[in-house]
């Protein structure tokens, strides 16, 4: 056997074509008893492979999505699905810690794509109080990621935080904080319920001062 299109197709001895890039291929073969030779009737298409992109973010937070292309034609398969389920429209999601590729399988060629480049799936972070959780009315506390995010309170009229994770009482009360990691979107909750606002300073106790001779 002989290939016509080397650079589309190869072709061994025993007639098995391997398709090397996308094209028309046409073979020879030459008999070794007679030396007759004869090229087949009708060319070999071979396919391309699917092309296949990530449209989403390629850094996810536990139980977040991201989107691959194509959403359609086809099936998706995950490389470690213990860490990143997909769908057949694309869609993933992950599961738990670590890095996963993902390939496609053209339903009307077969042909299998290369894999996408990874996909990071990550925990959120953890919070960290460089304070306490009970405050005094009109005091402060700090809280910490070490990751750049946003910071919000659940109510604004008892806590307010800032852009730094710079925590002011508003009111007395109680309000959780929530921080969303940019890079990944994982929301990190403070735990123990939050933090408390008390009032330090009690109104029915009060003070007189007097003079006396010393």
């Amino acid at each position: 056997w002989q290939a016509l299109n080397p650079t589309i197709a190869s072709i061994g001895a025993s007639g098995t074509v391997i398709g090397l890039s996308q094209g028309l291929a046409n073979f020879r073969f030459v008999s070794a008893a007679t030396g007759c030779a004869a090229i087949t009737l009708s060319p070999l298409k071979v396919n391309g492979k699917p092309v296949v992109s990530i449209q989403g973010p390629t850094d996810i937070c536990i139980g977040s999505e991201t989107y691959l292309s194509p959403a359609s034609g086809g099936i998706w398969v995950s490389e470690n699905p213990s860490i990143a389920s997909v769908t057949n429209q694309g869609t993933v999601t992950g599961i738990a810690v670590g890095t996963v590729r993902f390939q496609f399988i053209n339903s009307a060629t077969m042909c299998t794509s290369d894999y996408t480049l990874p996909i990071e799936v990550n925990a959120p972070k953890p919070i960290i109080n460089l304070g306490t959780d009970i405050i005094c009315l009109g005091y402060k506390t700090q809280l910490s990621t070490g990751y750049p995010g946003v910071w919000q309170s659940s109510d604004i009229n008892v806590l307010t935080i800032n852009s730094s994770g710079e925590v002011n009482s508003v009111a007395p009360g109680k309000a959780n904080i929530t921080f969303t990691e940019t890079a990944t979107g994982c929301v990190s909750i403070l735990p123990n319920d939050g933090i408390k606002v008390i009032n330090c300073l009690d109104p029915d106790f009060n003070v007189t001062f007097t003079n006396h001779t010393v």
